[in-house]
């Protein structure tokens, strides 16, 4: 399988699924409870794995992708979403996560951001904006919203400062609003508190950064402002499965 976007989801939700269009890009869908047999030989450039209310076999093998395709992004899509099951899932290795029923137009843009990236860098990060597919102006659905807090500015400044210590009053100031309404919008269109995101974009970091030349595990550690390195490596294992140095040898 070359080349294509691969989706596993339930016999019953396939037809939705052929209604997204991805260009030139081929498109192939397996039954969720198939999943074992297209993961012998899966070379597809992205994966929407689709996991209904089955929460715990959904997590289990978006882990087993991972530890399989370590470089291949993943969409997690689910019928619940709550903070544990979105934070069990990007800890499990998932690029994106939507909460069912999803917009068509929304799944196909985020899939052709990243299937973008793919082409252009082979899954190297090159700004959260851009590898979830995300239009800074579509964050809200209202204009009242967008100034009520600034959400794009505020995940940009987190971006541009991930060395550095970030406190949650500083984030807030940066998007004009109190720390309350920050945590607010942040949870219901991110779908995580704004520190946690810190964690998960910096995390994110790291792993661009292990994926060049040889960098020190404690050099990386700082660059992305955590300069406790037997801490990075505890939260980097605990969040991807994998020790940094694990990590780095399954990019080679």
């Amino acid at each position: 399988m070359k080349h294509m976007v691969l989706i596993i989801a339930d016999e019953r939700d396939h037809g939705f699924y052929r209604t997204l269009s991805f260009g030139q890009k081929s498109m192939e869908i397996y039954p969720f409870q198939r999943i074992s047999d297209c993961m012998k030989n899966c070379q597809a450039d992205i994966i929407l794995l689709d996991c209904n209310y089955e929460l715990e076999s959904g997590l289990t093998s978006l882990r087993n992708i991972k530890e399989l395709w370590p470089t291949i992004p993943v969409i997690f899509l689910a019928d619940i979403s709550f903070e544990e099951v979105i934070l069990k899932a990007f800890k499990n290795g998932a690029r994106d996560f939507f909460k069912k029923p999803v917009s068509i137009r929304e799944l196909q843009d985020t899939v052709k951001g990243l299937l973008k990236i793919r082409r252009k860098s082979k899954e190297t990060r090159s700004g959260f904006m851009k590898i979830r597919g995300i239009d800074p102006k579509k964050l809200f659905r209202k204009k009242s919203q967008l100034q009520s807090v600034n959400l794009h500015k505020a995940i940009r400044f987190i971006d541009e400062n991930l060395p550095n210590v970030i406190h949650l009053d500083t984030v807030a100031k940066e998007a004009n609003t109190s720390r309350y309404h920050l945590c607010r919008f942040f949870k219901k269109h991110v779908g995580i508190s704004p520190m946690k995101f810190v964690t998960y974009m910096r995390l994110e970091k790291a792993k661009e950064l292990l994926g060049k030349s040889d960098p020190a595990i404690s050099a990386v550690a700082s660059k992305v402002g955590l300069n406790d390195t037997s801490s990075f490596v505890k939260l980097f294992k605990r969040f991807t499965g994998m020790t940094p140095t694990g990590y780095k040898k399954s990019l080679k």
